[in-house]
């Protein structure tokens, strides 16, 4: 048995609990009705409430730090929260040796949205097309919002060509799924970068480089 494991100590969480069960064995070999017993007893009852107290704690802390990693609008991880999973990828990337992409979205048009509809209008826009981002990509795949109208992907275990090849789709699912603000079809669309990775980059430098991507095309696009 690793060392770790053998020698680990029980959480906080977990000792109030340790004790409470030591209490109550150390009573149970006490005669009924003696003063040690009744001291003990009146132990347990405070370690469990004490264990019960850091449980809550313990959820309310994830809750926040879940808070804090999230964007309010979409649900989707902000960027803090992007870099925590980027940064967890490009690790299992490296340990297991497998290639994974890096996916760029930026809107199209969101502000002419927002300038002549309003912001309802661009808020319902931004989630119509995360809801086709998370239609056009893998369950696995973490999406984030990064930004007003950028969107960020983090695919494992994909190689380059496969990833280019996706982001056409997803980009074509965007500019082909009608939106529709009060009764009017309004025009979405996407611009999309990629830059694979294998573990050895560096998060910020990824994402630079496929905001990079992103930008190129989407100047090919409006000179064709």
């Amino acid at each position: 048995m690793p060392l770790d494991v053998a020698c680990s100590a029980p959480s906080a969480a977990d000792r109030p609990d340790a004790l409470a069960s030591l209490f109550a064995d150390t009573a149970a070999a006490l005669p009924e009705g003696g003063p040690c017993r009744t001291l003990l007893a009146r132990a347990e009852r405070i370690a469990q409430r004490a264990a019960q107290v850091i449980r809550a704690q313990a959820a309310r802390i994830r809750e926040l730090e879940m808070l804090a990693e999230a964007d309010p609008l979409t649900g989707l991880l902000n960027r803090r929260g992007l870099a925590r999973r980027l940064a967890e990828r490009l690790a299992e990337a490296a340990r297991h040796r497998e290639p994974g992409v890096l996916m760029f979205c930026d809107m199209d048009g969101l502000k002419a949205i927002n300038d002549r509809l309003g912001h309802a209008a661009g808020d319902a826009a931004i989630l119509h097309t995360v809801r086709v981002i998370r239609q056009s990509v893998r369950a696995t795949d973490t999406v984030a919002r990064i930004g007003g109208d950028e969107f960020a992907v983090v695919m494992a275990r994909l190689d380059a060509e496969r990833g280019l090849a996706l982001a056409a789709r997803l980009a074509a699912a965007v500019r082909r799924t009608a939106f529709t603000w009060a009764g009017e079809s309004v025009p979405v669309g996407v611009s999309v970068g990629i830059a694979s990775f294998t573990g050895e980059e560096e998060a910020e430098a990824l994402l630079d480089l496929a905001d990079r991507a992103m930008y190129a095309e989407k100047r090919a696009r409006r000179a064709a």
